[in-house]
């Protein structure tokens, strides 16, 4: 494994992102010519600086096990370090198994990809693509095909376990989950022969177990979410019907429609049940965090209200709207608990991470600074800005905490961040 070294503006806008096209083709030039180019790229990054800027150190290492693709990156912040795997194209969905292995689901390719808790590349799901067209099993080498046929991923997103271990897929651009056994064989579809037509899957954002391991699925397109017993079992889905009137519970009866209102949704991308049995739905296009309790009586609801002011806990009454300013959202994506009573939540549209209180109360942040820099570790105040530095993210999806470390999906820069400071 070959490492170097390279200095970095953390604040400095350069406009040049991290591309997995670019390394991939970085290794097939001459070696004598990659140095030299890899020493020209160490005399441009360390001459350049900025105002606002934080200088760290950046060490990559390429060539794991053969695989071009990926590329590691150990970036110096805050006391600590950043790991950062490069190489996806969309990456979405991000799921720590038990025993360290991280999942991330590649929606813009098609496959679910594996690495090893040391970060090393561990097999993928999918369709192979080519004349074969395998479709079960770890795949260790090919390319995959990103389709609708049976057995391939259109859009997938989410990836979670059952209580025996089988994986299953929620693949937003078919509408459906696909299971597998650990060793990657494909079991079938979940759910694929619903009792009514209107029960039907369609827009599946996410789906994830509870600790009592119910299926929770938000059913993006329908603007509703669907809850299935640990048996499989449907229990109902829960929203607005296209009467007007929110079911206040979950029912198996009539369609639903999106909503602003209270008890009805606006493209749900995930639910999410705490330690107390309550559930928590993350709305896209409502901009806000709805709780409930087990039985499925509102709390409250978390954000920015259309004036402008911030909930500052969960409200009871009043219609969501977007913002920058913390404690609200532009488009919020997903929610984990982490130590304590706190929350962190994914503000996608902004760029960046917020923590809360499990009474939707503001604490910190985390993410690129409006002006340059990003934050030291978790701050209290400031605006957000996209970008492509380390520590900084542009559209991330999904954020989730395993053995003291922070692992953020970086949708848009086709990254993984590992931050192991919280």
């Amino acid at each position: 494994m070959q490492k170097n070294v390279r200095k970095i503006e953390l604040g400095q806008t350069s406009g040049d992102k991290f591309m997995p096209g670019r390394r991939t083709i970085s290794r097939t030039i001459d070696p004598c010519l990659q140095f030299v180019l890899t020493i020209i790229v160490v005399i441009i990054f360390s001459s350049c600086s900025s105002e606002n800027g934080t200088t760290i150190e950046l060490t990559g290492t390429t060539d794991w096990q053969n695989d071009t693709r990926w590329q590691i990156d150990t970036v110096e912040y805050n006391g600590g370090y950043i790991e950062i795997i490069h190489g996806f194209d969309g990456a979405f969905g991000l799921t720590v198994h038990n025993d360290g292995s991280i999942y991330v689901s590649d929606i813009w390719r098609g496959q679910v990809v594996r690495f090893t808790r040391d970060l090393r590349p561990n097999g993928w799901l999918g369709m192979v693509d080519g004349t074969s067209s395998i479709i079960s099993g770890w795949h260790y080498n090919g390319e995959p095909r990103r389709c609708s046929e049976y057995g391939a991923f259109d859009m997938p997103h989410s990836v979670d376990f059952d209580k025996d271990g089988n994986i299953y897929v929620a693949d937003y651009g078919t509408g459906r989950i696909q299971r597998y056994t650990p060793d990657g064989t494909l079991l079938g579809l979940f759910f694929d022969n619903p009792p009514s037509t209107n029960l039907a899957l369609d827009g599946t954002a996410n789906a994830y177990f509870d600790k009592d391991y119910n299926l929770w699925v938000s059913d993006f397109n329908l603007h509703r979410i669907t809850k299935f017993d640990s048996d499989g079992n449907l229990i109902g889905w829960m929203g607005e019907r296209t009467s007007g009137e929110a079911t206040g519970g979950f029912t198996v009866l009539g369609t639903s429609e999106h909503s602003t209102s209270l008890y009805g949704f606006n493209k749900p991308q995930m639910v999410r049940v705490d330690r107390f049995g309550n559930f928590y739905v993350v709305e896209i296009g409502n901009h806000r965090i709805q709780k409930f309790s087990p039985n499925g009586t509102l709390i409250g609801w978390l954000g920015a209200r259309r004036d402008g002011t911030i909930t500052d806990g969960w409200a009871i009454d009043g219609l969501a709207g977007e913002t920058d300013i913390l404690g609200g959202f532009r488009n919020p994506v997903s929610l984990e608990f982490i130590q304590g009573d706190t929350m962190i939540i994914v503000d996608n549209g902004n760029n960046r991470i917020q923590k809360f209180t499990y009474d939707g109360k503001f604490v910190s942040w985390m993410g690129g600074k409006l002006g340059g820099g990003v934050t030291n570790g978790w701050e209290t105040t400031g605006l957000s800005q996209g970008g492509n530095d380390p520590g900084m993210f542009l559209s991330p999806y999904d954020a989730i905490i395993y053995n003291n470390k922070l692992y953020v999906a970086d949708g848009h820069n086709g990254r993984i961040q590992i931050f192991d400071l919280l």
